[in-house]
C-alpha cells in the first residue's frame, strides 16, 4: 500500500510538473482569473506531492524503522501546511500585502495546528 501511494503521487507529481509548465508557458494568469485559480491549484498539488515524497523518503532512510507506516500520513500532513503557506504567500505578494510579519503569523499559525495533530490523544474517550 505504500508503494502505491508512492507511485500514486509519483504520478500526480508528474502531472503538476507538466501542467506548471503548460500553465507557465501558455496561459496568461493575469488574462483571465480562471487561469489563476489553475496555477495556484497546480503549484498546490506539486507542492504536496514533492513534499510528500520527500519528507517520506527522508523519515524512511534517517528515522526509525517500526514508524513507516505514519511516515506517509505525517508527511502528507506537513506537505498540505507547507502547499498552503506557499499559495497563500504568493497569493499574498499578487496582492502587495507579503511582509515578514505576514509570514511569521502564518508559520505560528501553522507550527500550532501541525502541534495539536501531534500531540492530540489518537483514542480519546467521550465522556458522557
Amino acid at each position: 500500500t505504500i508503494k502505491f501511494y508512492n507511485w500514486v503521487l509519483s504520478i500526480l507529481l508528474a502531472v503538476a510538473v507538466v501542467g506548471l509548465i503548460f500553465i507557465i508557458s501558455k496561459l496568461d494568469p493575469a488574462g483571465s482569473m480562471v487561469h489563476l485559480l489553475l496555477f495556484y491549484l497546480d503549484l498546490f498539488v506539486f507542492v504536496i506531492s514533492l513534499g510528500t515524497l520527500a519528507s517520506f523518503h527522508l523519515r524512511k532512510r534517517f528515522g526509525q524503522r517500526e514508524f513507516v507506516n505514519q511516515y506517509l500520513l505525517i508527511s502528507f500532513r506537513q506537505s498540505i501546511w507547507f502547499a498552503s503557506l506557499m499559495v497563500v504567500s504568493f497569493i499574498l505578494q499578487s496582492q502587495g500585502m507579503f511582509s515578514v510579519l505576514n509570514a511569521i503569523f502564518l508559520v505560528i499559525a501553522l507550527v500550532f495546528l501541525e502541534s495539536y495533530f501531534l500531540y492530540k490523544p489518537h483514542n480519546a474517550k467521550r465522556s458522557s
